[in-house]
């Protein structure tokens, strides 16, 4: 029987239990005024990985770069001057079989009233050597991989419009990096469990868990008039099964974390997650379309 999920009903069960916080906000040394947001899960690298971070001006959300910061700590990051920009929006990183790569957002065409986007995928041994291999279909945004075992990746993936309404998530398996096509990610299975029409999710980082089960963190998003409401979420999802045997659960929400201004006045109540940090318990995200975020929290896949 297919589960459809309101974010409303979730937002009830999450005000019912002690929420995490207080949160902090990331200092980004290097912006130069602009605004640093949306990061990606880290680049391993010893002690201090990197994470590309979505940098912009204030006034225009397309004149984007995906920038590599250095995590010197939890809450102090360093743009890296010497090591090549990505010319993408939501940037996510996956090592997949010793092999690096990152993908993001990338804007195809713009008018006043219509904006036409794709996911970009590149691969490497490194930051300073990825070369483009794969793009989704048109308005496909959350696309994220995760290496299973020898010969099997996981792709969860994230239609927008039709029967997707303002978007679902799938989900398929491919045997190497070479199998991820456009073909493949728009054919790929809407899992069991939707939230309402009205309402839209997509994945934002996934981690291998006990057995056949992943464990995914999510955001499920909704209108109020005007206004977008981002929240992020957890679920541990069953990959043989294809489909949810916990939750969906909502985290945190925006008051968790210090106030950072917002891009525009309808982006103020939004978080879009970044990665779960299970040893550590800590949550980043993005905030509000001008900031980055952490806090502490229990793992919600434990």
């Amino acid at each position: 029987m297919r589960r459809i999920y309101d974010v409303d009903v979730l937002l009830e069960q999450y005000h019912s239990s002690p929420k995490p916080g207080p949160g902090t906000l990331v200092s980004l040394v290097g912006l130069d005024g602009r605004d640093g947001y949306n990061p990606s899960n880290p680049v391993p690298d010893g002690a201090h990985p990197y994470t590309y971070v979505r940098v912009e001006p204030r006034q225009d959300e397309f004149d984007s770069w995906s920038v590599p910061f250095r995590q010197c700590s939890i809450d102090r990051w360093e743009l890296d001057q010497h090591l090549p920009r990505l010319r993408l929006q939501d940037p996510f990183v996956a090592m997949l079989a010793g092999t690096l790569v990152v993908g993001g957002v990338r804007i195809v065409d713009q008018t006043p009233n219509h904006v036409i986007w794709e996911t970009v995928f590149y691969r490497g041994p490194g930051l300073d050597t990825l070369s483009e291999f794969a793009r989704s279909p048109l308005l496909m945004k959350d696309v994220r991989l995760i290496d299973i075992e020898p010969d099997v990746i996981g792709v969860f993936t994230r239609p927008l419009g039709g029967k997707a309404g303002r978007g679902q998530i799938g989900y398929t398996e491919i045997p190497s990096l070479d199998a991820l096509t456009t073909a493949v990610m728009a054919e790929a299975e809407m899992i069991e469990t939707q939230p309402i029409a009205e309402h839209w999710w997509g994945a934002n980082a996934v981690y291998r868990l006990d057995g056949d089960n992943l464990g995914v963190l999510g955001h499920m998003a909704k209108f109020e008039g005007e206004s977008r409401h981002y929240f992020p979420i957890a679920f541990v999802f069953d990959r043989r099964a294809r489909r949810i045997v916990r939750g969906p659960h909502i985290i945190a929400d925006r008051s968790c974390f210090p106030p950072s201004g917002a891009k525009r006045p309808d982006l103020e109540d939004v978080i879009f997650p970044a990665w779960i940090d299970r040893r550590q318990g800590l949550l980043c995200g993005g905030l509000s379309d001008v900031a980055i975020g952490v806090v502490a929290i229990e793992d919600p896949f434990a």
